[in-house]
């Protein structure tokens, strides 16, 4: 029979291939649930346990400010004492005659004091106002440390994302061509039944067949990490979900902002309000080179009380002012001085080194989206062009004019131009991800 009998058979074949031919692909994984992007950060929000951790540090932070403002305001209190002494003093009065008067004691020996004390801080050279305002920096500094968390848990969903969308783009790509192959492998097999092909092409088409297949098999593995990795954020780690969407839809329709800066990251205001912090600190162990001034009033009910001799339970009042001034301390408020100037200036030195890193990324980030859409443009062409090559190739097969590796050969070449096209595609999105979290979104 002659080849062009032989080319008229694999056409019909090829026709009814998609018919005849079973794919393993149909089998499928388990099912996976499908998610929105937007669900995937609800609930990662929700499954995070650094979220919750960040979220206690800005309750314990908020609890320190309050403590550390409570400070500055009145204080009322209650106290009770006893005391014992052994002596007391007395003292006795001349005798008149035959008159003896008793001795005059001062009391007992022994004391009960119980009182209800307010006392105020009046003076304190500034120490207590800007430990106060160092609280509240602090407890800023963590909710900003919150919201980078939230950022930072953000970009890893959205990468999840769009990764898994480029696995599962990637395994129907795989699919696709290992459908073409099976197609052609089972004209091959059915022409060499009736002796219209060689031994050698029917091997040579399953060799490719199972290369296609090893494909697609770690495609859909690929597939699966991918969707358990969404579940493990979406604090499901039991099972898979499948994103909702696919690569074509832009993070930035309007385009990309060009005038946008890092100046929102939440990790450059963190860092300013620790320095805040560390500026309040200096200035309130400053305070410490001043006197301490505070008022005390408070209400007692003691024995003997003021009247000593009566040595009777009695309630009186008592008010008056305190003054503290350490002079001589061995250069310890100087050091304390020290310390907080130095933290203030790390911290600013480690804010500068972090917004030069972020810009740094940012402009990577912008390099790569117009690397990636540029790769995306080309790999477009090839994917057209391999499609076409396809054509001419197996046109000539069929008039005996090209050999199996020919066809073989272009065929692979399309199904890897597939792929890469839907990793440029994948790379776009990811790029844009990466733009995202640099400006702080």
């Amino acid at each position: 029979m002659s080849r062009r009998c032989l080319s008229r058979v694999f056409v019909v074949v090829f026709a009814l291939g998609p018919m005849l031919a079973f794919s393993p692909a149909e089998a499928g994984s388990p099912e996976a649930e499908t998610w929105t992007l937007t669900r995937l950060l609800d609930e990662a929000r929700t499954a995070s346990r650094l979220i919750a951790a960040k979220e206690r540090e800005v309750e314990r932070a908020e609890a320190v400010s309050r403590e550390t403002a409570a400070a500055s305001r009145p204080r009322f209190s209650f106290g009770g004492s006893y005391l014992y002494t052994s002596e007391t003093m007395s003292f006795d009065l001349p005798s008149f005659g035959a008159f003896d008067p008793p001795e005059i004691r001062f009391g007992d020996g022994n004391t009960y004091d119980f009182k209800l004390d307010l006392s105020s801080p009046i003076f304190t050279g500034g120490t207590l106002f800007h430990q106060r305002r160092a609280g509240e920096a602090a407890a800023r500094a963590s909710k900003h440390a919150l919201a980078a968390e939230d950022l930072r848990l953000s970009r890893e969903v959205r990468r999840a994302y769009y990764g898994a969308l480029g696995a599962e783009a990637r395994a129907e790509a795989a699919r696709i061509a290992e459908d073409r192959l099976r197609r052609h492998t089972g004209e091959i097999e059915s022409a060499a039944r009736v002796g219209m092909a060689s031994e050698e092409q029917r091997v040579q088409a399953l060799a490719r067949l199972r290369r296609a297949e090893q494909a697609r098999i770690r495609a859909e593995a690929e597939g699966r990490i991918e969707r358990m990795n969404l579940g493990r954020l979406a604090g499901r780690p039991d099972e898979e979900i499948a994103p909702s969407g696919d690569l074509d839809g832009s993070l930035f329709p309007a385009g990309l902002p060009e005038e946008a800066t890092v100046g929102a990251r939440p990790e450059l205001a963190a860092f300013s309000e620790l320095a805040e912090q560390s500026a309040r600190l200096e200035r309130a162990a400053k305070g410490a080179y001043y006197p301490a001034i505070a008022a005390h009033a408070a209400v007692h009910h003691a024995k003997p009380g003021v009247d000593a001799i009566a040595n009777e339970w009695m309630q009186y009042g008592t008010v008056g002012l305190t003054l503290s001034w350490p002079l001589w301390e061995w250069g310890a408020r100087g050091e304390r001085v020290r310390q907080a100037r130095a933290a203030k200036g790390a911290i600013e030195e480690e804010r500068a080194e972090l917004r030069r890193n972020l810009e740094s990324a940012l402009h990577a980030a912008r390099v790569r989206v117009e690397s990636a859409r540029e790769e995306h443009a080309r790999a477009m062409e090839r994917v057209d062009l391999e499609k076409r090559r396809v054509d001419f190739v197996r046109s000539r097969y069929r008039e005996a004019a090209a050999n199996e590796s020919e066809l073989l050969d272009a065929l692979a070449d399309l199904a890897s131009a597939e792929t890469e096209l839907v990793l440029a595609k994948a790379g776009i999105r990811l790029a844009e991800a990466e733009i995202l979290y640099c400006l702080g979104y």
